[in-house]
């Protein structure tokens, strides 16, 4: 099991720089604080200017948190499903993996949500909480369950092969998932910035905001689970088939 932390480790590691600027602008532009081409940039400065200070940054540790833990947690169930032969392997993996991730991200969102947003700290309501913690969990599905299956499609269909189909698959669907939690996710927001506000005008601002923030989720989910997720697909096969090459 120490190689599946280890992959899940590494790949939170090179997702999180990238993840981390795209999610600070992102909570910055809903809330009216910054838009997104103006925090991202300052996020590059720092990068470019003060890297050990970028390095020390909460926002960039938070996200390191979230992914690391999501990937290992995915790692670890994946393997120990594949050990033990369980039926239902991919539900359990599923639920594991989203329990992890939701609660990191809770806390993360709950974190960005008073960094970055345009109303003094205030307790995080119950529900922004639950809308936060749909949005992570139909992510997890596109980005771990769902590939696999549309994976064996795009072979069958297409008759690619499985490394190719599978590239494509995990590209894909982490972004596909966008198109049904971006409307959760600008509700939650706009709970915790605009409490009083009544259904109509959140409905307004979920229509205004959909696709400039569809986009900039995309954005933040193609580092995050796209790459990441070939990334920790290559680490996990490379650290595996070192430790046969070494017995």
């Amino acid at each position: 099991m120490d190689r599946e932390v280890l992959s899940g480790f590494l790949s939170g590691a090179a997702v999180s720089p990238a993840v981390s600027m795209v999610d600070k602008a992102i909570f910055s532009n809903a809330s009216g604080k910054a838009s997104f081409s103006r925090s991202f940039n300052e996020s590059l400065l720092t990068v470019v200017r003060h890297p050990a200070q970028f390095v020390k940054n909460p926002s960039l540790l938070w996200v390191w948190g979230v992914y690391s833990s999501t990937y290992i947690a995915f790692n670890v169930s994946t393997r120990y499903t594949e050990i033990n032969r369980l039926e239902n392997a991919s539900s359990s993996v599923l639920a594991f993996t989203s329990c992890i991730n939701v609660s990191m991200s809770v806390l993360k969102d709950r974190a960005f949500s008073r960094m970055f947003g345009t109303s003094a700290p205030r307790p995080i309501p119950t529900s922004s909480l639950v809308c936060y913690g749909v949005r992570d969990f139909i992510t997890i599905f596109g980005s771990f369950t769902l590939v696999q299956p549309v994976t064996e499609h795009l072979r069958e269909t297409f008759s690619l092969e499985e490394g190719q189909a599978y590239k494509i698959s995990q590209v894909f669907c982490p972004l596909f998932a966008q198109l049904f939690n971006t409307p959760i996710f600008l509700y939650g927001m706009d709970l915790y910035n605009n409490p009083v506000a009544s259904s109509m005008q959140r409905l307004c601002f979920i229509r205004e905001q959909f696709w400039r923030t569809f986009w900039l989720r995309t954005a933040r989910i193609g580092p995050a689970f796209s790459v990441g997720g070939i990334v920790n697909h290559w680490l996990r096969h490379k650290l595996h088939n070192s430790s046969k090459s070494s017995e």
